[in-house]
């Protein structure tokens, strides 16, 4: 049985402690950070804040969005400067992300993978193939797990199945470098959600539940029941996160709503 967390962007209008006790009092076990922050901790700052975390009986799930908001970070850039910048950064966020006391890294950041359609997808995989192999050694290093994340071509250019994505974390060859499933992104594809579970099991690091309606889980057509039976089939028992970028009541109201959704998907009512 997986467990369910709470990406914190929804509650960004209180502050960060505040929002932990409310996530903690809906009756959420996890929370997930947004990488920017974080990445300017200090080691010393970063264990305090997941020591403040814990006392709200929240684990630390992880960090996503890794280079979103970064100009000068582009993993199937032609300037390897671009690509240095993106692993410079990634390495403070895996150092910083393993004193949370977290696991895993989101690698979703469209805008910072998207490659020049003057250049062919080959040339945009073996960069960003390069970018995540040096990544993965320290990520090893710090006991994290870089979670690809297939983004639907509304997005990005690149990276937009999660069949592609598994190519590429072949290409890797790292078991620190996996794959996370998106509800909303899966909509885009032309497969069904439950099959793309089932197909990606084996390669399944972390799960974000949503819909692409940009809301929750349950406040779209998403079939939650269905994603939820593919999991439990393959004995998931990572993640859960919600994350959804359409709160039309208020992130509280809409956490309430997606974590009701879980449970009931979840146990199969």
């Amino acid at each position: 049985m997986p467990r369910f967390a709470l990406c914190s962007m929804m509650l960004s209008d209180l502050g960060l402690l505040e929002a932990a006790k409310r996530i903690w009092l809906m009756g959420y076990e996890g929370i997930e950070l947004p990488a920017g922050p974080i990445a300017e901790l200090t080691v010393e700052d970063a264990e305090r804040l997941g020591d403040e975390l814990r006392l709200y009986n929240l684990d630390v799930v992880g960090v996503h969005m890794l280079l979103m908001g970064l100009q000068e970070a582009q993993i199937t850039s032609c300037d390897s400067r671009l690509r240095d910048n993106a692993v410079v950064h990634v390495e403070k966020l895996a150092r910083n992300t393993a004193a949370l006391g977290g696991k895993i890294m989101v690698w979703g950041s469209p805008g910072n993978r998207t490659y020049d359609e003057s250049e062919s997808w080959e040339t945009a995989a073996n960069r960003a193939v390069e970018v995540w192999k040096r990544c993965a050694e320290f990520a090893e290093t710090h006991g994290v797990v870089i979670a690809l994340e297939p983004l639907g071509p509304s997005e990005t250019n690149f990276m937009n199945t999660a069949e592609e994505a598994i190519e590429l974390i072949e290409r890797v060859g790292s078991p620190n470098v996996r794959l996370l499933l998106d509800m909303k992104a899966m909509g885009s594809e032309a497969k069904p959600m439950d099959q793309i579970i089932r197909e990606s099991a084996d390669y399944l690091v972390h799960f974000h539940a949503n819909d692409p309606n940009r809301r929750g889980p349950g406040q779209g057509k998403a079939d939650t029941g269905a994603a939820a039976k593919a999991l439990n089939e393959r004995n998931y028992d990572g993640w859960v996160s919600v994350e959804a970028f359409e709160c039309p009541e208020g992130g509280e109201v809409e956490a309430k709503l997606s974590l009701d959704c879980l449970k009931s998907a979840f146990s199969g009512q």
